[in-house]
């Protein structure tokens, strides 16, 4: 019974992945999602397997099952991701469980494995884009240049910058909050303040990303549009992975709890 329950999630995972082609052409949150489960598997090692007689179909069960049904029927990928993910810890919580972190922490991972920010959550990335266009607007205002903001459009001081959206950073967030989510698990596993953590991230990751904005605008007015969209565009990408890393690593380090303020990554 458990081998045939195994391989409906396993199948109805594969189906979630495969029903849109659309994440696969990213290729940084193609790899990071490709890597969650493998990656779950190595944080929340060493599991311990249960004995059980039986099954049952709890509440958990239950709604995650309806809330999938609903993704399929409106073609939501979040909503089949998060169906999937209540049902499949529902069923794991019964047969394993791991000694070093409480498993409806550790299953945020796997939410994270299906493409929904790619696929659902393109509002998000107009939302960073204009909110970033504004706050950078702000910021060149207060250090004395002359900036008008029309949309997520800026001229400052005859400098066009067009915040496109490859500057909205939805190409990195799922990649992103992967990587913050491993973090979280790692540094704050038995912390009080995980979960108000984890609530941080998006927030964490639009910071990240209207520095990227500002970096590519500075670079712009010393150099030229030219040299800000060649080579120093795709810093700007490695400066959002910089500062979300950095911002992440530092607040986890200052929320852990004395007692376990470092997982140890060789646990066995």
């Amino acid at each position: 019974m458990i081998k045939i329950i195994s391989s409906i999630f396993i199948l109805t995972a594969i189906w979630i992945w495969v029903r849109d082609f659309r994440w696969l052409e990213e290729s940084v949150d193609t790899i990071a999602i490709l890597c969650v489960f493998p990656l779950t598997f190595y944080l929340g090692k060493p599991f311990k397997i249960n004995e059980i007689s039986h099954l049952n179909i709890d509440i958990t069960t239950l709604f995650g099952t309806i809330v999938f049904l609903v993704g399929i029927l409106f073609n939501i990928t979040l909503f089949m991701a998060l169906g999937w993910t209540l049902a499949f810890y529902s069923f794991i919580s019964i047969i394993a469980s791991s000694e070093i972190i409480s498993l409806k922490r550790l299953i945020l991972l796997p939410l994270m494995g299906f493409p929904w920010v790619t696929l659902d959550l393109n509002i998000v990335g107009w939302f960073y884009r204009l909110t970033g266009a504004w706050s950078a607007a702000k910021i060149f205002n207060i250090v004395g240049l002359n900036v008008e903001q029309r949309g997520t459009f800026l001229e400052i001081e005859g400098l066009t910058v067009s915040v496109e959206a490859a500057c909205s950073g939805m190409n990195l967030m799922q990649s992103l909050l992967i990587g913050g989510v491993s973090l979280a698990i790692i540094y704050l596993r038995k912390s009080k303040h995980f979960w108000s953590s984890i609530c941080l991230l998006p927030a964490i990751v639009w910071i990240s990303n209207t520095i990227r904005i500002i970096f590519i605008t500075v670079i712009g007015l010393i150099y030229g549009v030219e040299t800000a969209g060649g080579i120093f565009h795709t810093i700007g990408g490695m400066v959002v992975v910089f500062t979300m890393f950095l911002i992440c690593i530092l607040m986890f380090r200052l929320f852990a709890d004395k007692s376990h303020e470092k997982f140890n990554l060789s646990t066995s």
